[in-house]
């Protein structure tokens, strides 16, 4: 356990300035097999709610370093995560003052009181329940900020402020899993109108009962209703409620302690989570940190960490590509990788001793070169790798 700590305590000491911002996010990780004590089901990200699983709970610094990670029983709400994670990186680090970064499902009162109590700004995104009942309370319109975005719409006296945010492109993906939810009401319904069609219900309580189960499971509960009567069944949208939601379409709100900050800034704080995101998602497509097929909870951590230490690797190596200018078009990441593993060592024996060498033609050798100045050569017998500077 120390191990892991003093190496995320060298992450969080290798920025110049003492890192302010903590950025955290939640993602799920599941197993193959039933043994391990801290796994269970619960809500899964990667559609797998058959597997038993654990919550990965990260934490970085404004500069995207891994200070601080959790593992905790997979059926846990994000929300119920937030305390002890201010707690311990508070004490890890002899924080004074920080800011708390985190996503949507972060926010309630508990924890506003706990991350305030520890001394701790915070800069959280509303749900888009939450979003669209305070623009209603505060019979805000999004039209009337839409050309000058970040906004803040709203002070909460000296403690808080509201911020709006959005994007065309954020607009045109909500739009589009906004019509799947209204399509899948609509089909939920459609589907007992036609077993009403033929005949197949006809009971007006099991009727009621099915379409509002029906309804229900599909998640467009809010969207639409329903009438049956003299043996039909009507299905009726709420436009009203449709529309307003489609309005909130491409829109998000923030709320932050911190008042006299910029909107800009507190946008461009809050969306360096997106590295977090970019973790979880290199260490499920790159480095396979799932299924986990360990049973002792002391090696579940232990792999956790493992992969997070590879993407910190992996993440520096994207960023060198990056600077150098080698990824884009058909040069990414992958291929990178791909062509990485398949660099070969010759083994050989040259007047009764051993020489190993680093395949001339190679062409990653000039990759790692450019890349991150690792150089190769031959000198006295030996191939020497190393850096440059």
């Amino acid at each position: 356990m120390r191990g892991y700590e003093n190496i995320m305590n060298e992450f969080y000491h290798l920025s110049t300035s003492k890192p302010k911002f903590f950025l955290y996010d939640i993602t799920s990780v599941y197993f193959d097999g039933n043994k391990v004590k801290i796994a269970t089901n619960g809500y899964s990200r990667d559609m797998r709610p058959d597997r038993p699983q654990v919550l990965l709970g990260l934490v970085l610094n404004e500069f995207g370093l891994p200070v601080h990670f959790e593992v905790m029983k997979g059926n846990l709400k994000d929300s119920s995560t937030v305390k002890q994670t201010i707690k311990k990186i508070k004490k890890r680090f002899d924080i004074k003052k920080g800011i708390f970064i985190g996503d949507r499902g972060m926010i309630d009162a508990n924890n506003i009181e706990a991350i305030t109590k520890e001394k701790f700004g915070y800069i959280l995104a509303l749900k888009h329940r939450e979003a669209k009942d305070l623009l209603e309370k505060k019979e805000i319109q999004t039209e009337i900020f839409e050309k000058r975005i970040p906004a803040t719409i709203f002070v909460d006296g000296k403690s808080k402020k509201y911020v709006l945010c959005g994007s065309e492109y954020r607009k045109k993906s909500d739009l589009n899993s906004f019509n799947k939810i209204i399509q899948k009401g609509r089909a939920a319904l459609e589907k007992v109108q036609k077993m009403v069609e033929k005949n197949k219900i006809k009971k007006y309580d099991v009727v009621i009962r099915r379409a509002q189960k029906h309804l229900t499971k599909s998640g467009a509960e809010k969207y639409f209703d329903f009438k049956y009567e003299n043996t039909k069944f009507e299905i009726i949208e709420k436009k009203d409620e449709i529309k307003k939601a489609e309005n909130l379409c491409g829109f998000y709100i923030l709320e932050t302690s911190e008042i006299e900050m910029d909107d800009k800034d507190v946008e461009v704080h809050y969306k360096q989570l997106q590295q977090v995101e970019r973790i979880f998602r290199d260490l499920k497509r790159y480095l396979d940190i799932r299924p986990v097929f360990h049973w002792k909870d002391k090696r579940v951590k232990t792999h956790m960490f493992l992969c997070l230490l590879a993407q910190a690797m992996l993440g520096y190596t994207r960023k060198c590509l990056k600077q150098n200018g080698w990824i884009k078009g058909k040069n990414t990441l992958q291929k990178f990788i791909t062509e990485i593993s398949s660099i070969k060592i010759g083994k050989f024996v040259i007047l009764g001793k051993e020489v190993f060498q680093v395949q001339n033609k190679n062409p990653v050798k000039e990759l790692l070169k450019k890349a991150f100045d690792i150089v190769f050569e031959f000198k006295d017998d030996k191939t020497m790798c190393g850096l440059n500077r």
